[in-house]
Order: structure tokens, then C-alpha cells, then sequence
């Protein structure tokens, strides 16, 4: 396998996939090796609390909205969204077509499963002003909050990434993690981690017309740092 290498730190993992931008490569498109300091052992979204694993899981997973370069929140896996009720009330439409990575269809049920078990056992602070959730159909997801909160998209909501409802109270998830980002878990050797590129992912972008994930796969691999 012909593959590019590179050490890339946190700036500029997503541009760098994004544009397939590698030095010394002959065949980018086929393999990207990415170094990481500290080895990943659990891949657990629900428990992320270091850099190094949400490296993996930003290519891995996706939130309903994303925050851009501008630091203002963007759609992600959500179509669109709207703020209503003097901004208490979010509304959430999901592409009809979106897909998790095992090929079942994601609906607003997984939607509200992953916010109501996540928000449970992580007790994130930014939603204690949650009234409820609500799934009236498959494709619309509402969160209601009891006050209006200025930071909720950027700061809050975006942390959250969606998870297939039938994983949400598996021990072992972390080990074979499922979601709906541009890369799936493939298999780890060793110390490397080697992710595959989602083909079904053109199903759950919000803009048809934007790029694939350049590469078919990714290997995230363990590199000791020799600098003291």
C-alpha cells in the first residue's frame, strides 16, 4: 500500500482530510497515516474527555450542528434548524436518507435516546435548562428549553454526537464504535487504528454538493514524542 505520512496536530486534522493535501504522497487517495502523541485505547463518544480520542471521533461521528470557523453553529447531521419561541425551542429536521455507519436508517428517536442517555450520565451542565426532548416524527427532533440560552448551539449542543439507540447501553461500545461520520471503525493493529472511509455518508451531509472524504482510509498511529 502506497500511503502518504504525516504528523498532524489538532488545527490541522480536518483541513488536511478535507483537502488531501499530503506531502510526500504518490497515491493520497488511498491511505493517510495521522500521529497522535498519546495512544487511544477506548473510543467510547459518550466518555471522551481527552484531544486524541475526539480526533478520532471528529472523523467517526457527527453532532446536529457543527461550529465553523466563524465560531457560529452550523448544520452537521441536522438538514436545518430553527430557534422559536423567544429561543427556548430548537427545531431539528434530519435528512430522510441519513444512515449510521451498520446501514440502519437514523431517525429522530436515536436523535433523542443519545441526548436523554448521554446528558444522563455525563451530567452536562449546559443542558440543565432542558424541559424536554421530543421526536413527533422520524425526520424532527425538539429540544425545549425552560429558559432561553445564548450559548446553547456552540458550547453545549455541538459536544454532542448521535449514537445508534441500540448501542446506548452497551459496556463494551468503545471497542466497535458505530455512528454516522464521513469515516467508520475499521479494525485496530497494534497500536494503529484504522478507520474506513462511510461511503453511505453522502446520505448525511447537509450540502450534496461538498466533498467525500478524500481518502480511503485513515490509520491513526501511536508516535512516542522523542523531544524532551
Amino acid at each position: 500500500m502506497k500511503q502518504g505520512s504525516l504528523y498532524l496536530r489538532s488545527a490541522f486534522w480536518g483541513l488536511w482530510l478535507a483537502t488531501g493535501c499530503v506531502q510526500n504522497a504518490k497515491n493520497p487517495k488511498e491511505a493517510l497515516i495521522v500521529g497522535i502523541e498519546n495512544e487511544v485505547k477506548n473510543l467510547d463518544i459518550r466518555n471522551a474527555n481527552d484531544a486524541n480520542v475526539w480526533h478520532v471521533l471528529s472523523l467517526l461521528s457527527q453532532g446536529l450542528v457543527r461550529v465553523n470557523d466563524d465560531f457560529l453553529a452550523e448544520p452537521d447531521l441536522a438538514e436545518s434548524f430553527e430557534i422559536k419561541n423567544g429561543g427556548r425551542d430548537y427545531v431539528f429536521k434530519l435528512p430522510p436518507s441519513a444512515r449510521f455507519h451498520d446501514g440502519t436508517p437514523l431517525t429522530s428517536e436515536d436523535v433523542k435516546l443519545t441526548f436523554e442517555k448521554t446528558i444522563a450520565d455525563r451530567a452536562v451542565s449546559g443542558f440543565v435548562d432542558v424541559e424536554k426532548y421530543e421526536a413527533p416524527d422520524p425526520h424532527t427532533f425538539i429540544i425545549r428549553l425552560k429558559a432561553p440560552r445564548a450559548s446553547f448551539l456552540v458550547s453545549d449542543l455541538a459536544m454532542i454526537r448521535i449514537l445508534p439507540k441500540n448501542v446506548l447501553d452497551d459496556p463494551n461500545y468503545g471497542e466497535h464504535p458505530i455512528a454516522s461520520g464521513p469515516y467508520a471503525f475499521f479494525e485496530r493493529k497494534n497500536r494503529d487504528i484504522i478507520l474506513k472511509r462511510f461511503d453511505g455518508y453522502k446520505f448525511n451531509r447537509t450540502n450534496p454538493d461538498a466533498p467525500m472524504p478524500t481518502f480511503e482510509k485513515v490509520i491513526v498511529r501511536t508516535i512516542e514524542d522523542s523531544i524532551t
